[in-house]
C-alpha cells in the first residue's frame, strides 16, 4: 500500500512538473509573442506616421504643383504679369459683376521696334526689355489697375477712372504712361530704347461688351501706328467706320486684280550728272467704280488685311515690266524700280516668282531695282540677305527706301547688301528752312559714299531744293519737278519732254559739278 501511495505521489508531482513547466513555456511564449506584437504595433505605428508624412508630403507637393500650374496658366512666365487667358477672365469678370457702375479704360500698349531690337541684341537684351516695361507698368499704375501682357511686345490694362475722368484726362494721363515705359533701359553694355504706342476704349461709353472694347482698343492702337507711333489715340466712331470701308476695299481690290483693273504709273528718276539716263519708279494706282482714286496707303492697307501680297506682288511686277520693257529696249529708260513689302520678302518663294517673272516678260534682270522701305528691314535680316544676294547675283540692285523713318540702323545697313539710299521726301523738304534738317542729310550722304551707295533724293519739287541737293552730292533725284507719275501707256512721249526739260539752263545739270 505504501508503495502504491508513493507511486501515485511521484504520478503526481511529475504531472505538476510538467504543467509548470508547460506554464513557463507557455508564459514565456506569451511573453515573446506579446513582445512580437508589440514590436509589431510599433512598426505599424512608425509605418503610419511615415505614411503619414509622406501623404502630407505628397499632398503639399500636389498643393504645389496646382498652385504653380494655376500660375502657369494665368500667368505670363517672362514677366509675371497676369496672361492673355487672366485677362481675358478677369475683363469678364469686371464686365459682368459691376456692369452698372464700372468705369474704365481699356488700354493696349505696343512697343516700335521691338523686333528690330530683339535681332540687333538678341532675346536676351528683349526679355530684359520686356521686364522692364512689365516693371514700369506696375510702378506707374499700382495695385489697383489690371496690368496683362498678352504675347510678344503687346500689353493690355484695365485702369479704372478715379473721377468720371474726361478723353482729355485719359489722353494726359496715357501720355504720361507712354513717356515713363518708353524711357531707355540699360543691359550689360548696351542701352536699349523701344518706342511706345497705346490705344484706348472705355467702359461704358464705348460699349459694355468685352469683345467690341478690345476690337475699338486695338482699332485706336492701329490708328495712333498710322499716324506716327509713339503717341496715344482714344477710340472714335469714325475709325470703326475706316475699318469698315477697309474691309470693303480689300474684298473690291481682289476683284479688281482679277480684272486687271489696278494701273501702274511711271515717276522718272534722273541722273544730275548726265539728263539722258533715266529710271523710272513703277507707282500703283487704284481707280475705284464708287471711292475714286484710292491713296497708295488704303491699297498696301487692303493688301495686308486680305492676305493679297502674294497676289499684289506678282501683278504689279507682271505689269510694271510688261510696261517698261519697250522703253528698256529703245534705251529711252535705262531701269525700273519696283517696291516691295516686308510680306514679299517673308514669302518662301520671293525670288523664285520674281526670276520667274524676269523670265515670262523678258526683262534682264540688271535692268530692275527693288525699292525695300526701313520698317520691311524689321524681319529676318539673314533672310532678307539671302534673298537679296541671289537677286544681285542675277544682276538687279537694291534701294533702301525712306531712309531715316524707319528703324533700320547701321548695322543691319552695311550688312545688307544696297546699291542706292533714297533720302526721304520730308528732309527734302524741309532742308532748305531747318538747319538741322540740312545737318542730316548731309551726313546721310556722307554716310552713303562712305558704304559705297549711290543717293536718290525724293520730293525735289523747286529748282532751290534740286541746287541744294546736288551740292550735297546727291547724284539722282526724284520729285514733281521733274515730272509725276504718269499712266504708262503716255510715259514714252512724256519721258521725251521730261529729257527735254532737263536739258534746260535751269536746271543746270552738268557732269561733276557739286559746287
Amino acid at each position: 500500500m505504501a508503495n502504491s501511495e508513493r507511486s501515485a505521489e511521484e504520478i503526481y508531482r511529475r504531472k505538476s512538473e510538467r504543467e509548470r513547466q508547460a506554464r513557463i513555456v507557455a508564459e514565456e511564449l506569451l511573453e515573446k509573442k506579446s513582445l512580437e506584437l508589440y514590436e509589431t504595433n510599433r512598426r505599424l505605428a512608425l509605418l503610419n506616421e511615415e505614411l503619414e508624412a509622406r501623404v502630407c508630403e505628397r499632398t503639399s507637393q500636389l498643393e504645389h504643383a496646382q498652385t504653380s500650374a494655376l500660375l502657369l496658366a494665368e500667368r505670363d512666365h517672362l514677366t509675371q504679369l497676369a496672361n492673355r487667358h487672366s485677362f481675358a477672365k478677369s475683363l469678364g469678370d469686371i464686365v459682368t459683376g459691376h456692369a452698372d457702375n464700372a468705369h474704365f479704360s481699356l488700354i493696349l500698349l505696343d512697343l516700335d521696334g521691338f523686333k528690330q531690337l530683339n535681332d540687333t541684341f538678341g532675346h536676351a537684351a528683349g526679355d530684359a526689355m520686356l521686364k522692364a516695361c512689365a516693371t514700369r507698368l506696375l510702378n506707374y499704375l499700382g495695385e489697383n489697375h489690371i496690368v496683362a501682357r498678352l504675347g510678344g511686345d503687346e500689353f493690355a490694362i484695365v485702369r479704372f477712372d478715379q473721377h468720371q475722368e474726361t478723353d482729355a484726362d485719359i489722353l494726359a494721363e496715357c501720355s504720361s504712361l507712354l513717356k515713363a515705359v518708353a524711357k531707355p533701359v540699360n543691359c550689360g553694355d548696351f542701352t536699349l530704347r523701344c518706342g511706345v504706342t497705346i490705344g484706348v476704349s472705355r467702359f461704358p461709353s464705348h460699349s459694355r461688351d468685352c469683345a467690341k472694347l478690345q476690337i475699338y482698343a486695338d482699332l485706336a492702337l492701329y490708328d495712333a501706328k498710322e499716324k506716327g507711333r509713339g503717341r496715344v489715340a482714344i477710340f472714335a466712331e469714325e475709325m470703326w467706320g475706316q475699318q469698315k470701308k477697309k474691309r470693303e476695299l480689300g474684298a473690291h481690290l481682289r476683284e479688281a486684280l482679277n480684272l486687271g483693273e489696278v494701273q501702274l504709273f511711271f515717276q522718272p528718276i534722273v541722273n544730275f550728272a548726265d539728263p539722258e539716263r533715266l529710271g523710272v519708279e513703277a507707282l500703283v494706282r487704284w481707280r475705284h467704280a464708287r471711292l475714286g482714286w484710292v491713296s497708295p496707303v488704303d491699297v498696301l492697307d487692303a493688301v495686308r488685311s486680305h492676305h493679297l501680297h502674294a497676289q499684289f506682288f506678282k501683278y504689279v511686277v507682271t505689269t510694271a515690266l510688261t510696261n517698261a520693257k519697250p522703253m528698256l529696249d529703245s534705251g529711252q529708260i535705262e531701269w525700273v524700280s519696283i517696291n516691295l513689302t516686308a510680306e514679299d520678302i517673308r514669302d518662301s518663294s520671293f525670288t523664285e516668282d520674281i526670276l520667274e517673272i524676269f523670265k515670262l516678260t523678258g526683262v534682264p534682270a540688271h535692268k530692275v531695282h527693288l525699292e525695300i522701305t526701313e520698317d520691311a528691314l524689321v524681319t529676318d535680316i539673314l533672310k532678307t540677305k539671302h534673298a537679296m544676294n541671289c537677286l544681285i547675283q542675277h544682276g538687279s540692285s537694291f534701294s533702301i527706301d525712306d531712309f531715316g523713318t524707319g528703324y533700320s540702323n547701321l548695322i543691319s545697313l552695311r550688312s545688307l547688301p544696297f546699291k542706292f539710299l533714297k533720302v526721304d521726301r520730308s528732309f527734302v523738304a524741309e532742308m532748305i528752312a531747318e538747319s538741322d534738317t540740312k545737318a542730316i542729310v548731309m551726313a546721310t550722304v556722307g554716310m552713303a559714299r562712305a558704304l559705297n551707295l549711290e543717293v536718290i533724293a525724293e520730293g525735289i519739287e523747286t529748282v532751290e531744293q534740286l541746287d541744294h541737293v546736288r551740292a550735297l552730292g546727291c547724284e539722282w533725284g526724284q520729285g514733281f519737278l521733274f515730272g509725276r507719275g504718269i499712266p504708262v501707256m503716255q510715259a514714252p512721249a512724256q519721258f521725251e519732254i521730261v529729257k527735254d526739260q532737263l536739258r534746260k539752263p535751269k536746271f543746270k545739270l552738268i557732269a561733276n559739278d557739286r559746287r
